[in-house]
């Protein structure tokens, strides 16, 4: 019984601090807002979106368009935190299928450029994501402008990469 009640209590205790900081980051935003601070105001409301799409999404489905937004508040979030030592481009191609995705996928390949595809780039590094359809398929790509990957580390992608075309052929 005391296990079971301290389960349900951080159980509760989990509800409560999304709800508390979402709360929190809303004063926060009225409070950048009526002091004319716009441009904090904008971050907040990113970092807010940004959030909660991330506890609503992980380990869900998604939708692409709802992954595109949620990845471009992380990058105007970056954008504003890097400056000129990062740009960032989105290029989407009209009329593209607004098909059901991993939700979160994309956020933490973006940071994984940033962290690792740029870590030696010293300065004006460059990260572009690409949705188009090709045939029936809808290709997304994210590639950033640091000198890439030995022959090993890519043939460990290549292995991620094909265990996870082989898990969404069982789903």
């Amino acid at each position: 019984d005391e296990q079971l009640a301290q389960s349900e209590l951080r159980m509760l205790q989990n509800q409560i601090n999304p709800h508390f900081l979402f709360n929190t980051l809303n004063m926060i935003y009225k409070l950048a807002l009526s002091e004319n601070a716009d441009n904090a105001a904008e971050m907040i409301e990113r970092t807010s979106r940004l959030l909660r799409y991330g506890l609503d999404k992980q380990n869900r489905l998604s939708d692409l368009q709802s992954e595109l937004v949620s990845v471009a508040n992380y990058m105007e979030i970056q954008q504003k935190r890097l400056g000129e030592r990062v740009q960032f481009k989105l290029e989407v191609q009209e009329g593209i299928p607004n098909i059901a995705i991993p939700g979160m996928i994309l956020q933490p390949l973006v940071e994984n450029s940033l962290l690792h595809g740029l870590k030696n780039k010293g300065y004006r590094g460059e990260v572009v994501i690409t949705a188009k359809k090709e045939g029936n398929a809808i290709e997304i790509l994210i590639r950033d402008s640091g000198s890439g990957f030995t022959d090993g580390r890519k043939d460990i992608i290549d292995e991620m990469l094909l265990h996870y075309d082989k898990k969404q052929a069982k789903l």
